[in-house]
């Protein structure tokens, strides 16, 4: 998809999110370095009626929470929004359990947050993926982290910068998700990714997230992100941005999601913009 320059996160924050440093290269090819049963979650009632007098859709737009599971009082913001959000739950922390079940409970799209390795070195947290373990630890791990997460729908990379170019650990990540039938999000840590590329031949559902939405942490360049969400769902037809659990996100949220609204664009759960496109659906340029 066409536009400007993103920044590419650097390093961990002491908040706990990953950082943003500027980015030479344009989208497609920039990327930001970030960061039990399996219901089907139902449309929200938004997703529904966003796009007005239930008529068709101009365009479909998904925002997916990332880094979630590490504190529900803030997070749980991103729920009571009247809005389909995704959000994508780290495995093994604290609220992961309890944020993913009322996820899902009130029928949001849940990802596994799949920590992966990254190339400057910064800790992916609990769960993480490291190109050292054996194939066997890997696909434990993998297991493990699956089911520290209940009700997921789908997986994205959590910063994976290095892990998301390694072909044993890729393949490890995405044997279980096809075991699991659950699509694949490549948040799209480093222009060399493979994951879609290789979830697609193996004939996993399948795409790259477009932009971050909140790579400066304020309101006004959020909006601005959101308004650009909004241009490149009406250009190709969907269009997928990350955001992360943060006060200037959420506030920008409210202000932004009655602006796509009125664009023409509906704003679904991931699980339901992957039921709308086909397989390896990304938008063409």
């Amino acid at each position: 998809s066409p536009g400007s320059p993103i920044p590419r996160p650097s390093s961990l924050s002491s908040d706990g999110f990953e950082e943003a440093s500027p980015d030479p290269e344009p989208l497609p090819e920039a990327a930001p370095e970030r960061s039990e049963e399996q219901p089907s979650p139902d449309s929200s009632p938004d997703s529904a009626s966003a796009g007005g007098g239930g008529a068709a859709p101009r365009a479909l737009a998904s925002i997916v929470i990332d880094d979630c599971g590490q504190d529900y009082e803030r997070e749980r913001g991103f729920l009571e929004l009247e809005a389909p959000l995704t959000l994508a739950v780290l495995p093994h922390l604290p609220d992961s359990r309890r944020l993913a079940r009322e996820a899902a409970g009130r029928g949001r799209s849940v990802l596994l947050h799949m920590p992966m390795e990254s190339s400057g070195g910064a800790d992916p947290g609990p769960g993480a993926l490291r190109e050292d373990m054996g194939n066997e630890e890997l696909a434990g791990r993998v297991r493990e982290n699956f089911l520290a997460v209940p009700g997921v729908c789908g997986v994205n990379n959590h910063q994976g910068s290095h892990g998301t170019t390694d072909p044993r650990v890729v393949r490890a990540v995405l044997q279980e998700a096809a075991r699991q039938g659950v699509f694949v999000l490549d948040s799209r840590t480093t222009s060399t990714t493979i994951l879609a590329q290789e979830a697609q031949a193996m004939g996993l559902r399948t795409r790259s997230r477009d932009l971050f939405l909140d790579h400066e942490d304020d309101v006004d360049r959020i909006l601005l992100e959101i308004d650009r969400l909004g241009d490149l769902a009406l250009r190709h037809g969907t269009a997928v941005a990350l955001a992360h659990p943060r006060p200037a996100t959420l506030q920008a949220l409210r202000v932004g999601l009655p602006r796509l609204r009125e664009a023409g664009v509906t704003l679904v759960g991931l699980h339901e913009l992957f039921q709308s496109a086909p397989v390896g659906g990304d938008p063409e340029p």
